[in-house]
C-alpha cells in the first residue's frame, strides 16, 4: 500500500456532518467534495429522482414449470448481460412469451429504458435500444426516464455514461 492509498482511506467525519448513516464509504472526502461541487452549480444539474418517470425491479418466476430456454423466446437479462458497453447477449437465457406478457409484465424492457444492476457487479448500466424485446431478473432494476424536465431534454445515453463512470458509480452506490 502506498502513502496515497492511506491518505484516501483514512479520514475524519465530524458529527455534525453525519446524515443518519454510519458506514464509512458514505463519507469519503472525494465523494463529499464532488457532491459539494455539483451543488454549487445549482442551475446545471438535476437530481436523479427528478428525472425518473418509472422504476421497477425485475423478478424471476418461482413456479414449478421450467420457463427458461437457451435459444428461443424473449431474452431474460441477468447481471452478466448488462455491461458498461451495453447489452452482452452471447450468454442470454430466454423465457416464454406468456411469462413475459403475464407474470413479468412490470419488468418488460422498452426503448430507452435504463437497466441498472443491483447485485453481483453492482452499478452497471445499459440503455435498451429500439426494437429490443426483453425482460430482467430480480438482480436488476428497469428505469424509465422522463423525456424532459424544466425544458431540459433527458438523454438516457448521457445518464448511462455518467452512472458508469467512477464517480457516477460512487454516487449511485452512496444512496
Amino acid at each position: 500500500m502506498q502513502a496515497s492509498d492511506v491518505k484516501n482511506k483514512c479520514f475524519v467525519v465530524w458529527s455534525n456532518k453525519i446524515e443518519g448513516r454510519l458506514d464509512a464509504p458514505f463519507y469519503t472526502p472525494d465523494l463529499f467534495q464532488t457532491i459539494k461541487n455539483i451543488k454549487e452549480i445549482k442551475s446545471n444539474y438535476l437530481k436523479f429522482g427528478d428525472i425518473i418517470e418509472d422504476l421497477s425491479g425485475g423478478a424471476t418466476p418461482k413456479l414449478g414449470f421450467n420457463f427458461y430456454s437457451d435459444s428461443v423466446g424473449v431474452p431474460f437479462l441477468r447481471v452478466q448481460n448488462i455491461t458498461e458497453e451495453g447489452l452482452k447477449l452471447d450468454d442470454v437465457k430466454y423465457i416464454t412469451k406468456e411469462v413475459h406478457n403475464v407474470l413479468l409484465k412490470r419488468s418488460q424492457l422498452k426503448e430507452n429504458d435504463l437497466v441498472f444492476t443491483i447485485t453481483g457487479r453492482i452499478g452497471s448500466v445499459a440503455v435498451i435500444s429500439a426494437k429490443f424485446d426483453g425482460n430482467i431478473n430480480q438482480h436488476s432494476v428497469r428505469i424509465k426516464l422522463k423525456k424532459s424536465v424544466n425544458g431540459k431534454n433527458i438523454s438516457p445515453y448521457y445518464v448511462a455514461i455518467f452512472l458508469n463512470t467512477h464517480i457516477g458509480r460512487k454516487i449511485s452506490m452512496r444512496y
